[in-house]
């Protein structure tokens, strides 16, 4: 793990490698070697270390997860490509579409796999089981899908409640609203094997008026086959009120979700009397480890690729 800047994801990915039978969790690599030191200890890394260098030219390291900041990991990756490290992406995977192409051209040229961290949720059984009903048609035609998530300001680290990088213009594409909505955006993308075509809404500040980043943002998005998706994601919640909230619209079928009530619920033709129904909703993430170690080994396709990574800044990057 290179960087330690987006730590939820550090934190979350470092869990899974050191729980995941074929794969050791080898380095761990931050500008704060105490910060760094932390994970390794907590999670059982063989090192931790100041020194980015050590980790492009260590033969043992197959795979690096770059967690820098947005505004560092065009470079970060470069460097690992150019080793021969496969790479898992922070999101979003550069500030700007030129940063990105340079870096899609390195990536092609080495040969690589370049997983973006938000294409990794598509492997929660939650999310296949949906895929599966829209290939299976259970929806009928999809009309418009919602993508809700409600919270509060992040933290540049646990306790700090300073958000750091992530409210900096300097050093991300957006604030509030790509934060979160990259991850709503990629899912809609692969369930509909579709691409969005236009974009509108509405950005600003409305409770932090001084960040120099959006803290909320709706937004209307278009996709070729007609799919209306609406996408709220907002850093305005009061500690302890963030909400998630997930809901789709077909011609024979419908599905929401919210975290207030922990339901899946099901109307149309998913359910058995015709009328909404409740279930208890399946596993929401997954960090992907098990592909990613079958597709190192050239055993099965990544769960995402560099040219996901490119159509999700784009699209939130046209918002």
């Amino acid at each position: 793990i290179v960087g330690l800047d987006h730590w939820y994801s550090a934190f979350a990915f470092a869990r899974a490698v050191s729980a995941c039978e074929e794969t050791v969790l080898v380095a761990i690599a931050d500008n704060d070697l105490q910060r760094a030191r932390y994970i390794a200890d907590h999670y059982g890394a063989e090192r931790a270390t100041t020194d980015r260098e050590s980790v492009a030219a260590d033969p043992g390291v197959d795979l690096v997860a770059s967690f820098v900041s947005s505004d560092q990991n065009p470079d970060v990756c470069a460097t690992m490509a150019r080793a021969g490290k496969h790479l898992v992406s922070v999101k979003p995977a550069a500030c700007t579409l030129e940063e990105a192409a340079i870096l899609g051209a390195v990536v092609a040229e080495s040969g690589v796999l370049f997983v973006p961290s938000e294409t990794r949720v598509r492997l929660s059984p939650r999310h296949q089981q949906i895929k599966r009903w829209v290939d299976e048609g259970a929806f009928g035609r999809v009309l418009s899908v919602t993508y809700h998530l409600s919270g509060s300001l992040p933290e540049q680290w646990p306790g700090d409640p300073d958000p750091g990088w992530w409210a900096d213009a300097a050093r991300v594409p957006g604030g509030g609203w790509i934060d979160h909505a990259i991850y709503g955006i990629d899912l809609f993308r692969w369930l509909f094997d579709d691409e969005v075509v236009s974009a509108s809404g509405v950005a600003g500040n409305l409770k932090y008026p001084d960040l120099s980043v959006d803290d909320f943002g709706a937004a209307v998005l278009r996709f070729g086959s007609g799919i209306v998706a609406n996408i709220e994601v907002t850093w305005t919640a009061p500690a302890g009120g963030g909400r998630h909230a997930l809901g789709m619209v077909g011609t024979e079928a419908s599905l929401a979700f919210d975290t207030l009530t922990g339901n899946l619920s099901l109307g149309g033709n998913l359910s058995v009397t015709g009328r909404w129904e409740h279930r208890t909703p399946q596993q929401w993430d997954d960090e992907a480890i098990g592909n990613l170690v079958a597709a190192v080994r050239g055993e099965a396709s990544p769960v995402g690729t560099f040219d996901d990574a490119w159509h999700n800044l784009a699209t939130c990057l046209a918002f």
